[in-house]
């Protein structure tokens, strides 16, 4: 088994190998998220940037509340890979986010910019992370990748900070604006690397399709990859949804001995994915095994019936989901499904692991 955060916290210094299929591995972005909870400023350089990379980080709960409150400086490379809509999706990031600042490395001094390394700050030290992996889909939690996360003193982080803005103070002149025409011609020609730095020149062929093309959702198909569960009201925040311990470890791949992060994405009823929710898997003395549900948030607990939740799996630890509520389409359709293919105690939570074609049988409409 491979090293997981303790307590959803670096507290020592430790390698970590990030295996796109083990379950129990770190990803890249988990570490980053998990540094910046509780921070109030920090720093990024990276090699290589995707739209795919950028949504992941910037459209994700934990980093969104980094970053509405504390500072964040990003350096960008662009000698390969990082191409035309990447930079708009930071451009609009930046827009979104007032205390981010990002900058493109721009160079024709030879040599491949080539990075990846970023800290985090707060008023009692902070996290340093150092690694293999981009700020790309592929980098950030699809390749294999390897990284070291480890926590900084006081002290240190002042170093860190002091080493970091004489870096950005001795090559100020490299350091542009996104829409500086230079950084716009140069990532317009970008497809690859060819080995050469500095000019963007290369073939896609020679750079892992990951960190080139960002692909759309992942082809679900087999069996097991959807949940139909229905959620117990469970006092007044019934949207920390409770789930059975088999649902929780086989279904979700968590764990109750070490907290891991399950990537949560509400769609909605045509498919679009409405927000991507981070969750820290929580696991309570009183054996309830729970994840809470963003697109529950708010909402009152039906007087008759059950919400039932769906769940699309795309990912190790990355699911699709919707609630469906008493009354909404849909939803007797999932109650057939769930009268037909439920064989355990009745009375208990009904929840049932299918696959898409079963799901569509039940109901046609369905948006995944």
């Amino acid at each position: 088994m491979f090293q997981t955060l303790h307590d959803w916290k670096v507290t020592e210094t430790s390698p970590f190998f990030q295996n796109p299929h083990d379950s129990d591995a770190l990803y890249l972005l988990e570490a980053i998220l998990s540094a910046s909870q509780g921070a109030d400023r920090g720093f990024a350089v990276f090699a290589f940037v995707s739209i795919g990379g950028v949504e992941l980080l910037f459209d994700d709960s934990i980093f969104r509340e980094f970053i509405g409150k504390g500072s964040f400086q990003l350096i960008v490379g662009i000698d390969a890979v990082t191409n035309t809509a990447a930079l708009e999706s930071l451009s609009n990031a930046a827009d979104n986010y007032p205390n981010l600042e990002v900058k493109a490395f721009f160079h024709n001094d030879g040599g491949l910019f080539h990075p990846k390394f970023c800290w985090f700050g707060s008023p009692t030290g902070g996290t340093s992370i150092v690694g293999s992996g981009n700020l790309t889909k592929g980098g950030l939690r699809d390749n294999w990748e390897a990284f070291e996360a480890r926590p900084v003193t006081m002290e240190e982080l002042a170093t860190i900070e002091q080493d970091t803005n004489s870096w950005m103070q001795a090559n100020a002149t490299y350091l542009r604006d996104l829409d500086d025409p230079e950084v716009v011609e140069r990532v317009s020609k970008n497809k690859g690397w060819s080995g050469q730095g500095g000019g963007g020149t290369g073939t896609a062929e020679e750079v892992p399709e990951s960190d080139v093309d960002e692909p759309g959702e992942d082809d679900v198909d087999g069996t097991d990859k959807v949940l139909v569960a229905e959620i117990p009201k469970g006092g007044p925040r019934w949207n920390q949804a409770n789930f059975d311990k088999a649902t929780f470890e086989e279904y979700f791949e968590a764990s109750p001995e070490s907290q891991k992060i399950v990537f949560l994405k509400h769609v909605d009823e045509s498919g679009a994915i409405v927000s991507s929710e981070s969750r820290p898997s929580v696991s309570v003395k009183s054996h309830n095994y729970r994840f809470e549900l963003g697109a529950a948030s708010g909402m009152k607990y039906p007087n008759a019936g059950r919400p039932i939740g769906v769940f699309v799996r795309d990912e190790i630890r990355t699911f699709r989901y919707r609630v469906s509520m008493p009354g909404d389409p849909g939803h007797k359709s999932l109650v057939a499904l769930l009268n037909a293919e439920w064989s355990g105690l009745v009375g208990r939570m009904r929840r049932v692991r299918t696959d898409l074609t079963t799901l569509k049988s039940y109901w046609p409409s369905q948006p995944f």
